[in-house]
């Protein structure tokens, strides 16, 4: 082992506790006592002043780093809207927002979530008539929004769609109206352990309830889809966000 490969691992843990946003429990030698000629020790017990000072105790510090894996320090993350989908025009029964993200690979899909990537999905509805339902629809999807897309939802994604998020109207007599966000991979190769590198969301609105008198939603629907990324210590690549059903398509 030459003393780049030792800089290498040295700087390897500075950088991933970095991005965690935690302390190591063995101090890292400065860069300057892992250059050329410098004496150097994986590992070593002794403590005092007899310790070489390119020492690093990389079994504490990797155990800790695995400890902490799922944890992410607030200022490696920048978050960025990626697709906005409207619909204008009034409707009564149900819309949806089907979109696909594409990671290109199955490595660059969980380098994205394993660096506390996110995918976010908000809805909002704005303007239109002064009427209750708009403003239950105006209430439910302000209170439900944004629902995030995380690592783990990530590795346990299937081929067939799974119901992430369900929020149903509490109100009466709008009880049969609701949200749901669902979620599933295109295709699975397994590659690294990935689970897909094209992922596809379906966020529906269903709007059961009937009045005889009148029976609308109308103003303007938004959905919109933001991508939290890891942008500081690990510049993670922006996947392709495409949508594929707008909200204009229902009724």
């Amino acid at each position: 082992i030459d003393n780049q490969e030792w800089l290498d691992l040295r700087n390897a843990q500075a950088d991933v506790a970095t991005h965690q946003g935690v302390a190591l429990p063995a101090a890292l030698p400065a860069v300057v006592d892992l250059e050329n000629a410098d004496t150097i020790q994986a590992f070593d017990d002794q403590t005092g002043p007899d310790n070489p000072a390119g020492e690093i105790d990389s079994a504490a510090n990797l155990a800790a780093i695995v400890t902490n894996k799922d944890l992410s320090g607030g200022e490696t993350l920048s978050v960025a809207i990626k697709l906005i989908n409207e619909r204008p025009s009034a409707w009564s029964s149900f819309i949806k927002h089907e979109f696909t993200v594409d990671f290109g690979s199955e490595d660059n899909a969980r380098f994205f979530f394993n660096t506390d990537g996110e995918i976010r999905i908000s809805a909002s509805r704005t303007g239109g008539s002064a009427t209750t339902q708009n403003t239950e629809w105006s209430s439910l999807v302000a209170a439900n929004s944004p629902y995030n897309f995380t690592q783990a939802d990530y590795f346990a994604l299937t081929t067939g769609f799974v119901i992430k998020q369900t929020a149903p109207e509490t109100t009466v007599p709008y009880t049969l109206n609701n949200w749901i966000i669902r979620a599933k991979a295109d295709s699975i190769p397994g590659v690294n352990g990935g689970k897909g590198s094209v992922l596809r969301f379906s966020s529906e609105f269903t709007d059961g309830h009937t009045n005889i008198f009148f029976d609308q939603v109308d103003g303007t629907f938004t959905s919109t889809i933001e991508e939290r990324r890891s942008t500081g210590i690990f510049v993670r690549p922006t996947p392709t966000f495409t949508t594929i059903t707008p909200l204009t398509s229902g009724s």
